[in-house]
């Protein structure tokens, strides 16, 4: 028995196979958890995916109104709500909202991720001083799918910036060009009904 007891507290074969073998499952199980793909229903992202998208709507509607008092007021919705300048301003800001909220989101996503590999970073770091070779490949290799996972969602989120630069400048344009083509119908109203009234 006392040879046995020795060998356990040196950190014999024996010893050293068991706490290997319980460091491996631990960190297996937590690998398993983290290889789960990023999902909207997580707790850490779907509040705060919520909380962004209500107060994106109660933009949206707020911009819907000042457009159609803004239209009004000079004259360029005389249709309501049916009118091609309103019903395209309508139009473009729940493209916008869609374009902030696909931002947010990979933004959230990724900020998932970066903590999940923090995490994995460190879980590498315990599979490497227990000696477990195999199980510090097995995450060096999901650190590796993460950081492309993180770089397609960066990727993403320049794209949906680059595309609200873009819905910016075109309402812009839009916008002028809308109060142009007001002021000119306006105009050639304003000339006709003199050139009636002076014949």
């Amino acid at each position: 028995c006392e040879p046995r007891a020795t060998q356990s507290v040196g950190g014999g074969a024996g010893g050293g196979g068991d706490f290997q073998s319980q460091v491996r499952q631990a960190l297996m199980k937590q690998l398993g958890d983290m290889a789960k793909p990023v999902s909207a229903d997580d707790p850490t992202i779907s509040g705060e995916l919520q909380a962004q998208e209500v107060g994106l709507e109660r933009n949206r509607e707020a911009r819907r109104a000042a457009m159609a008092e803004r239209y009004a007021a000079e004259g360029l919705n005389s249709g309501g709500a049916g009118s091609g300048a309103l019903s395209q301003e309508i139009s473009s800001g729940f493209e916008d909202k869609g374009q902030a909220m696909s931002g947010i989101r990979s933004q959230l996503f990724g900020r998932e991720l970066q903590s999940r590999r923090g995490q994995l970073a460190n879980m590498m770091q315990m599979a490497v001083q227990s000696g477990d070779q195999e199980a510090a490949r097995a995450l060096q290799l999901q650190m590796a799918q993460m950081d492309n996972e993180i770089r397609r969602l960066g990727l993403s989120q320049q794209n949906s910036q680059f595309g609200q630069s873009l819905g910016e400048n075109r309402r812009q344009w839009d916008d002028q060009f809308g109060l142009d083509a007001g002021k000119f119908q306006y105009g050639k109203d304003r000339d006709l009904a003199l050139f009636g009234a002076g014949g």
